[in-house]
């Protein structure tokens, strides 16, 4: 179960989509109540405000399929709404490309809003690295993957690192090979 504290109450879920709801419905109620957007105060963007429509609307995911989906799981067949695939084609076809994260990144631009996005592997930190992302988000599955850890420090970019599927050993020891280059929070997004 996954708890987040808010000023009023604690948001409850055993997944994404259920936090989510909770709290979209919440912030909706301070809306009405207040008039004004509500927004979150973040560890990811130095306890300055975030409006809540930007954090959960602009991050996105970016990983590789052929290195992301176990080698078992990839000649699975699998149902999709484009019919009968292997598990790794249907990965690939659903994988944002070039095409889309320009486009996302045209339409933020005109906004203007930031966006960003987790990488799970070099090769998509790499290609997240073509845009002007204010930060990288490295998600907590990945926090023991030193390769990764490595050449996004390296990059320069800020990064968000996230922990909440790791021991404590594991995030320290991500922070330490980090050297102060990360803003660490311990829920996922």
């Amino acid at each position: 179960m996954n708890i987040f504290q808010t000023k009023s109450s604690k948001l409850h879920g055993t997944n994404y989509k259920e936090i989510v709801k909770h709290a979209k419905a919440e912030f909706a109620i301070v809306e009405h109540k207040s008039k004004r957007k509500p927004y979150i105060r973040s560890a990811y963007f130095n306890k300055q405000k975030v409006f809540f429509d930007f954090f959960w609307m602009h991050l996105f995911q970016k990983r590789e399929p052929d290195l992301a989906v176990p080698e078992a799981q990839k000649s699975v067949i699998r149902d999709t709404p484009w019919g009968k695939m292997t598990y790794l084609d249907y990965k690939k076809r659903i994988e944002f490309g070039k095409v889309e994260y320009d486009y996302i990144d045209k339409y933020c631009k005109e906004k203007p809003i930031d966006w960003t996005a987790s990488v799970w592997d070099v090769p998509s930190l790499k290609f997240i690295l073509n845009y002007n992302v204010p930060f990288i988000k490295i998600p907590s599955a990945k926090l023991t993957d030193v390769e990764l850890l490595t050449e996004a420090a390296k990059s320069g970019v800020p990064l968000v690192v996230s922990t909440g599927m790791s021991t404590m050993e594991e995030a320290q020891e991500a922070i330490t090979k980090l050297n102060g280059s990360i803003v660490k929070t311990n829920c996922e997004l």
